[in-house]
């Protein structure tokens, strides 16, 4: 696997997991 790739993917999971971790925080604010 090239190394450039290999960043690039793992920017996209990061900014993925940043919007779902987002997500569950607003829903977890909402329950209270």
């Amino acid at each position: 696997m090239n190394r450039k790739v290999f960043r690039v993917m793992k920017v996209k999971h990061l900014k993925t997991l940043l919007k779902s971790g987002t997500f569950i925080i607003i829903l977890e604010m909402s329950r209270i």
